[in-house]
C-alpha cells in the first residue's frame, strides 16, 4: 500500500491525501523504460526506440519549432502536438509548458501531465487495450515546467471521436460533429 502525500502542515508533517494500491503487471515491468540525461533535458526512454529518438539524426524535442522535419498539428492552454518525420516512422510529440501560477499548483497537486500520459499509456498497453505505443517522456532540468511526451504514430488510427461517431455513440449537440 503507498500513500499519496499532497501537502504539508504548518508544522512541515506530510498530510495524507489517499491512499491506493499500486500492482505491477508483469509487460511492463518486462520493458523498464532507459533513462538518459541529455544536456537540459533528463528523459525516459523505451530501449529498443532509444537510438532512433536520440541518436545522431534526432530532433532536439524539446525545441521542434527550429526542425524541418516536424509539423505543428495542434495547440492548446499550454500545450501543443507535433507531427516528426524521423525516418520511415512518424513520432507524435506533446509539448507542455507552464503557465502562471495556477496550472503550476495544480501540476503540483495533480502531477506533470506527460507523466501521467506516460503512465495510463503503458498501463492500457499492458492490459491490451489498442493504444499508440509511449516511447519517451521528458523535462528541462533548467525549466521543470516543460515537458514532452513522444509516442509512436499509427497508420489509419482514428481519433477517439471518429471512433465513437462510427460506433454510434457521438452526441447529436457536440459541435465537432460525428
Amino acid at each position: 500500500m503507498y500513500t499519496g502525500v499532497s501537502a504539508l502542515s504548518r508544522s512541515g508533517t506530510p498530510q495524507v491525501a489517499a491512499s491506493y494500491r499500486i500492482t505491477a503487471h508483469p509487460q511492463i515491468e518486462a520493458r523498464r523504460p532507459a533513462y538518459l540525461y541529455l544536456e537540459d533535458a533528463v528523459w525516459q526512454v523505451e530501449a529498443d526506440w532509444q537510438d532512433r529518438l536520440f541518436g545522431s539524426d534526432a530532433p532536439d524535442w524539446l525545441t521542434l519549432n527550429n526542425d524541418a522535419r516536424a509539423i505543428c498539428i495542434k495547440t492548446g492552454h499550454l500545450r501543443s502536438t507535433w507531427r516528426v518525420t524521423l525516418g520511415e516512422h512518424t513520432i507524435y510529440a506533446k509539448a507542455y509548458e507552464g503557465g502562471g501560477l495556477r496550472d503550476q499548483l495544480k501540476r503540483m497537486l495533480v502531477g506533470d501531465p506527460t507523466r501521467r500520459e506516460w503512465r495510463v499509456a503503458r498501463e492500457a498497453a499492458s492490459r491490451e487495450v489498442p493504444v499508440v505505443r509511449a516511447l519517451a517522456i521528458g523535462s528541462n532540468r533548467r525549466a521543470p515546467h516543460r515537458s514532452m511526451f513522444l509516442s509512436e504514430g499509427l497508420d489509419g488510427a482514428a481519433t477517439l471521436a471518429e471512433a465513437w461517431g462510427d460506433a454510434g455513440l457521438a452526441r447529436a449537440d457536440d459541435p465537432r460533429g460525428p
